[in-house]
């Protein structure tokens, strides 16, 4: 019998002032069984009360699973909209974090994610803002060969006017390991993905996807295939309500191959209900997205090798505002499962699972944690709620809370109603690495 799961919870704090339960670590907070660390604290491993962070993002070194890498949203004032890259690193599985500062200091970074490739070299994808103050952003990659202790400088990679750059590296073993796949939304042109084949030294010409994917991940496959999911996007932010209508996914066969120009494939998906974005009712988020359209792919060696799985929260029939969906592909995303749903609380109006967050561990585990209001029944408090598969998301777990209520209207930096934009999850063996934003 598969056994539970650990987990690994990652915060960092939206908000610089925390108390902690009598007795509790400085920056650790228990709930159960569950322990969450801070990552954003100072050189003794103490709350940095004032500051904020949000956009958490998390990956762990191959070869060496205790090695870990976060980096996020940095805020050094609640009261400055200021937004730098920061980072940290832990070599301990998490329970100890070093946080050197931020990478590039006095420049605005936003949109982070960190990704490793097979030989322990980490990546730290961010979108660089115009220096002239300007709201026209540029994606930019910088690689750390000390494990995450240090960058070398940040190597330009395009899509000028880019929003909510992604990240996926190959790790698949095959002639295409190490190749860094990007992907964006909006920028200037329709050319929304690139790709670098010399580890991040440079990167290639742009190329469109059909359908424009957005808000969405990247996972490469097994044998070097490069998937994106995301959503339909018309309209603007300026005056125009946004409509996202249709879930995509997108699949190159011959992004793998260094001397092709990758080339997308473009399909609607049906994740058993519609997208949330931004303007919606009572969006626990306010202004900001409610989460990824999350792409995991299993890479075991096991009957369960090459499956695709999606997972999103959306808005389905009925009175639910958000459920946790997921669906999967066992041929390459020909064909798709119908969808599940993953949480298990009755339906109600104001019970919103958001934040979908989607881990696949090497023994083919699935993780799967969101944010949850279905205790408070308030759009402003949530907790983090898991559930894990054995069998590819054919059945789920119980549905578990792992943090206690906090409120994600709090700490919010200037000029800004959200808590960021999305967490993340990455899962190996033994259980599933959270970084995701509290308060």
């Amino acid at each position: 019998m598969n056994s539970i799961p650990s987990l690994r919870l990652l915060a960092v704090l939206a908000v610089g002032q925390l108390s902690f339960p009598v007795g509790a670590a400085p920056s650790q907070y228990s709930f159960g069984p569950y322990t969450s660390v801070q990552i954003n604290v100072d050189a003794a491993g103490q709350n940095i009360v004032g500051d904020a962070a949000n956009e958490p993002t998390i990956a762990f070194d191959p070869n060496n699973p205790e090695r870990l890498v976060a980096g996020w949203k940095q805020f050094d004032s609640i009261m400055s909209g200021n937004r730098q890259g920061g980072w940290a690193y832990s070599d301990d599985g998490g329970k100890i974090w070093q946080f050197p500062g931020v990478l590039t200091p006095g420049e605005q970074r936003t949109n982070i994610m960190v990704d490793v490739d097979s030989s322990g070299r980490f990546y730290y994808q961010s979108l660089h803002y115009d220096p002239t103050g300007n709201f026209a952003q540029d994606v930019q990659v910088a690689k750390s060969v000390d494990g995450g202790a240090s960058w070398e400088a940040p190597v330009y990679a395009h899509g000028e006017g880019a929003d909510k750059g992604r990240i996926g590296i190959d790790r698949s073993g095959t002639a295409s390991d190490g190749h860094i796949y990007l992907h964006w939304r909006e920028g200037l042109d329709d050319r929304h993905f690139t790709r670098s084949t010399n580890q991040g030294a440079s990167f290639d010409e742009s190329v469109a996807i059909p359908g424009r994917p957005s808000f969405g991940t990247i996972a490469v496959g097994p044998e070097g295939q490069v998937y994106i999911g995301g959503r339909t996007e018309q309209g603007s932010l300026s005056g125009v309500k946004v409509v996202y209508d249709t879930y995509l996914f997108s699949t190159s066969l011959n992004a793998r191959d260094a001397s092709a120009a990758p080339s997308f494939t473009t399909q609607n998906i049906d994740l058993g209900g519609a997208p949330v974005m931004f303007l919606y009712q009572n969006n626990p988020n306010q202004i900001g997205p409610n989460g990824d359209v999350q792409v995991g792919v299993d890479h075991s060696n096991g009957p369960l090798r090459g499956n695709i799985y999606v997972l999103a929260s959306v808005d389905p029939a009925g009175v639910d505002n958000q459920d946790i969906k997921f669906i999967r592909s066992s041929d390459g995303g020909q064909t798709w499962s119908a969808p599940i749903r993953i949480n298990d609380d009755a339906a109600h109006l104001d019970a919103y699972q958001w934040f979908a967050m989607q881990g696949v561990a090497p023994n083919s585990r699935i993780d799967a944690v969101w944010y949850d209001t279905r205790a408070s029944l308030q759009p402003g408090i949530s907790q983090l709620y898991y559930a894990y598969s054995w069998d590819g998301g054919v059945t789920w777990s119980q549905n578990r809370a792992v943090t206690g209520p906090f409120s994600t209207h709090l700490g919010y930096p200037l000029g800004a109603q959200k808590i960021g934009d999305y967490s993340h999850l990455v899962s190996d063996a033994n259980g599933a690495h959270i970084a995701y934003t509290a308060t």
